[in-house]
């Protein structure tokens, strides 16, 4: 009789037991390859859902306080032939040690000695991400980065390239910022993080139910 009810669970009944009663998740392995893949798929789904939202929600949060930044702190400044120049004749330090954690330094000077740079890289170093703007390069620490403690250097033109602009200054970049529409913008986010968790979940989870299996 146990038997019999057991074998009348519907498959959205199996996949809630096994994310409430995680003791009996080793019967995933024991059903048909097919019932087991599409079990497997709805699972990671949802897992990747609920982490993309979070992921999501996060990523707005940066994006918001980061538009903040670009309109209210930032000096007026151009780039253009590779070069960048503001209206400040001293160094601008903008930091932030909440959430999210970021600090930058917009140094336009002609030149500036190791020690200076040196001095930047540990007080903007401390920040989960920072940005250094010098003269005729930017230096960028990120977690994306394959050192998350270095800074990588890229040129202007880089910089200008991935915005498909010739050059750049405050009115443009207010511009560019007022365009966005952030339903797109989180639309896309949430898309991103969505694949990439799903693909990165789903590999790990029928890596271990092979295992699973196999034992």
């Amino acid at each position: 009789m146990d038997k019999q009810k057991e074998v009348k669970k519907s498959f959205f009944q199996k996949l809630k037991l096994a994310i409430f009663n995680l003791e009996r998740y080793s019967e995933f392995a024991l059903e048909k390859t097919s019932e087991s893949l599409r079990y497997l798929i709805c699972l990671v789904l949802l897992f990747s859902l609920i982490a993309s939202v979070a992921l999501t929600i996060a990523g707005s949060q940066f994006l918001q306080e980061s538009k903040q930044i670009l309109i209210n702190d930032l000096p007026e400044f151009s780039i253009k032939d590779n070069q960048l120049s503001t209206t400040v004749n001293e160094p601008k330090t903008i930091q932030n040690t909440k959430d999210p954690d970021y600090g930058m330094v917009i140094d336009a000077s002609e030149s500036i000695s190791d020690e200076t740079l040196d001095s930047y890289q540990k007080k903007i170093g401390l920040h989960t991400v920072g940005m250094i703007f010098l003269k005729d390069r930017i230096l960028v620490k990120s977690p994306m980065n394959q050192n998350q403690n270095e800074f990588v250097s890229y040129s202007y033109q880089d910089f200008l390239n991935a915005l498909q602009l010739n050059e750049l200054d405050t009115q443009s970049l207010h511009e560019k910022i007022e365009q966005i529409q952030p339903i797109s913008l989180y639309s896309a986010l949430f898309l991103t993080f969505l694949l990439y968790m799903f693909s990165t979940y789903f590999i790990a989870t029928l890596f271990e139910t092979l295992l699973l299996w196999v034992m």
